[in-house]
């Protein structure tokens, strides 16, 4: 764990305070109180099954994209979201005060209390616009897309919530930056967070899972015949099409911000020998992210790839793009009639996969892994959403 120093807590409640000065206070380090965001963070290596989530959630970090999990209850969607506060880079110092200032805000911290660790945010079905986003008077306060500054969001069951309601984060997602308007008071609250979204895929939500009529065994699409008993599997899903798309009410252009889209299972076993450890897996994602912050280092719109705001942007900064896979995206763009935001979204993703393997250029092999944990070759995510 981070430790602050003497001076770096004065430097902080300083900040939050608003003083210009340095004020006549000492500290006393064993008197410090740590305000702990969760009680509990699973290691990688404790979540069963789910390798393309564990592969998407690790390329998510990396480059700072949003996440769409989707899969049957009790899969490990939400120990995902929870064990990706381990994985991120500890917060750098300006970030640490960021996050002090908003939390201070909203009036969550105790006397001597600091926030050291990544914020973790959950919100359910039955949240008001207003602790969502902020609000009240004398001035209006953070809400809490802005408490999740700095670190994870996470929507459990995103289907189920007001659509109304929902489409708000749209701008939020962009911006990274939500206004609070009131009669006397307008104020803007940062708010770049990495969206950790999950949903079931249907009503009963055994989409893609088949189960043996002989050993009962549940497997996962592809597979539709036991590799054991030889006998055709049967469907554990009876919704039909129509039933699963009224489950369904994410719109097209909430989507177009949610950079990765992955089916996850516990029946998705990981290669023979290979396991996910929490340790090894934030060594790669902060040297990925050493990587672009040398790359974005005069870059307005931040140091991460999800930051990159659009291809002109894109071209400017990662130009060593080989023309063979420069014309094997477009053909994948024109493939999949993707948009514009997607088409974007599809560089910097494979850019994200490519920084994470140390690879100076691009490659079709990290096209073909973008492509499949964005959910483009899907068919729920392509025709049923």
């Amino acid at each position: 764990m981070k430790v602050l120093k003497a001076k770096d807590l004065q430097e902080v409640w300083d900040i939050i305070l608003g003083e210009s000065k340095p004020r006549p206070v000492v500290y006393n380090l064993n008197k410090v109180k740590t305000k702990k965001q969760l009680n509990y963070v699973p290691d990688l290596s404790a979540i069963k099954g789910v390798a393309l989530g564990k592969k998407a959630m690790t390329v998510a970090l990396a480059g700072g994209h949003n996440i769409l999990f989707v899969g049957p209850p009790g899969q490990g969607k939400t120990m995902l979201a929870k064990a990706a506060t381990n994985l991120l880079p500890s917060l750098l110092k300006d970030e640490m005060f960021e996050v002090n200032k908003v939390m201070s805000a909203k009036g969550v911290l105790d006397a001597n209390e600091v926030v050291l660790d990544r914020p973790f945010q959950e919100v359910r079905k039955d949240t008001t616009s207003a602790a969502l986003f902020g609000g009240g008077t004398k001035p209006p306060v953070p809400g809490i897309i802005s408490l999740a500054h700095r670190g994870i969001f996470l929507i459990d069951e995103i289907n189920l919530f007001p659509p109304a309601l929902i489409e708000q984060l749209r701008n939020p997602l962009n911006d990274k930056t939500h206004r609070v308007q009131r009669l006397q008071w307008t104020l803007d609250y940062p708010c770049d967070f990495i969206l950790v979204a999950a949903m079931n895929p249907c009503k009963c939500g055994w989409l893609k899972h088949f189960k043996c009529p002989k050993c009962e065994k549940t497997y996962l699409d592809p597979v539709t015949v036991c590799p054991r008993d030889k006998v055709p599997l049967k469907n554990r899903c009876e919704c039909t099409v129509s039933q699963i798309k009224r489950f369904n009410n994410l719109s097209n252009p909430l989507l177009d911000r949610i950079d990765l889209k992955v089916m996850v299972s516990e029946y998705d076993k990981e290669p023979s020998g290979y396991k996910y450890a929490s340790q090894t897996i934030k060594s790669d994602i902060s040297n990925a992210r050493k990587v672009q912050k040398r790359r974005y280092d005069n870059a307005r719109f931040g140091y991460l790839n999800a930051s990159v705001p659009d291809e002109s942007q894109y071209e400017k900064y990662c130009p060593d793009i080989p023309l063979n896979v420069e014309k094997y995206i477009k053909d994948i763009r024109k493939e999949y009639d993707l948009t514009p935001r997607r088409a974007v979204k599809l560089l910097l993703v494979s850019r994200t996969l490519a920084d994470l393997e140390k690879s100076r250029s691009v490659r079709k092999k990290d096209v073909d892994e973008a492509k499949e944990i964005m959910g483009l070759g899907d068919f729920y995510f392509k025709d049923l959403i």
